[in-house]
């Protein structure tokens, strides 16, 4: 593959190919920048979800077991459909000590085991048991992404106060707060996107800017080189391309000047020659005739002419 496009590139004159390759250039260079600010930005997205779901969940634990300890049931099932009302949250739940549903921002799934519910955004039965049981043993907060990574999930222990006023405080429920990270991967990739397409105009302008410079520079270098070896090889041996630097061009400008200066010295040679020739056939005392492997007459010296009578 690499060699068929070597030789589509050396098949097409340079003034087409150079172009070609900076656009491809400018190109890989856009696409490998879009794939870093991506990285980058969904990085800063998890991040910044993972601060703001964590700071949800500290309010409205201290919150619902204030009003649980009052009694307030009504309350937290307003809080966790306020919660929802926020579209960057898919699920906020609050859930007894049997992990059946007691509030929820979607009324309906009140009374439904809490794994139900956290199998909506992602999270299978074990995991979630799993994520549950350690949450309330450990009376610790755990957040985490879901297997798609599409949600984050936040599960913090509560005190059920007033929901189970019988049963004393020592009975743990749990609240579970889930961030759609889908809408804020959305934002995200909006803001990738303006900044990767500014970021492909000044790469663009920059190559363009560059490709021009570097263009013109090459292909003057190569109009340089190719007259030069036109008038070589129209016989002007004198001629040299005398081109500087220690680049590619530069170097066939010098094996171009090399081969002149053989070629000179050889047809130097080649004329001392053909003139000591010419001085040894005229001073000579016999007719003297000089025929090509043809058989063809090339030169021949006065006394020929006396004895045959052609000049």
């Amino acid at each position: 593959m690499i060699a068929r496009l070597e030789r589509q590139l050396v098949s097409r004159p340079l003034i087409a190919t150079f172009p070609v390759l900076m656009i491809a250039l400018v190109l890989v260079a856009s696409l490998a920048a879009a794939g870093v600010s991506y990285w980058i930005a969904n990085s800063r997205n998890v991040e910044r979800s993972s601060l703001t779901l964590r700071s949800e969940l500290n309010t409205l634990q201290g919150t619902i077991e204030y009003l649980l300890e009052s009694g307030e049931m009504q309350q937290v099932q307003q809080m966790m459909v306020d919660v929802r009302s926020d579209p960057h949250f898919a699920l906020a739940v609050v859930a007894d000590d049997q992990l059946n549903v007691a509030a929820a921002s979607q009324r309906q799934r009140i009374d439904e085991p809490l794994l139900d519910l956290l199998a909506t955004v992602d999270f299978d039965a074990a995991q979630s048991q799993q994520i549950v049981d350690s949450a309330r043993s450990r009376l610790t907060g755990w957040m985490g992404l879901s297997a798609s990574g599409n949600y984050m999930l936040g599960i913090y222990p509560v005190n059920l106060g007033g929901i189970h006023g019988a049963l004393g405080r020592q009975h743990i429920g749990i609240l579970a707060v889930a961030r759609d990270l889908r809408r804020d991967r959305s934002e995200m990739m909006r803001s990738v996107s303006i900044g990767s397409m500014l970021l492909v105009a000044l790469t663009a302008l920059m190559a363009g800017g560059l490709g021009l410079i570097g263009h013109r520079v090459i292909t003057r270098r190569m109009a340089h080189l190719i007259a030069t070896t036109n008038l070589v090889a129209a016989g002007k041996l004198d001629t040299r391309a005398a081109l500087e630097g220690g680049d590619e061009l530069s170097r066939i400008g010098k094996s171009i000047d090399s081969m002149a200066d053989q070629l000179q010295r050889s047809q130097e040679v080649a004329d001392l020659s053909l003139a000591h020739t010419h001085r040894v056939l005229e001073t000579s005392l016999d007719a003297a005739i000089v025929m090509d492997s043809e058989g063809i007459i090339t030169l021949w010296n006065a006394h020929a002419e006396n004895i045959f009578g052609w000049s």
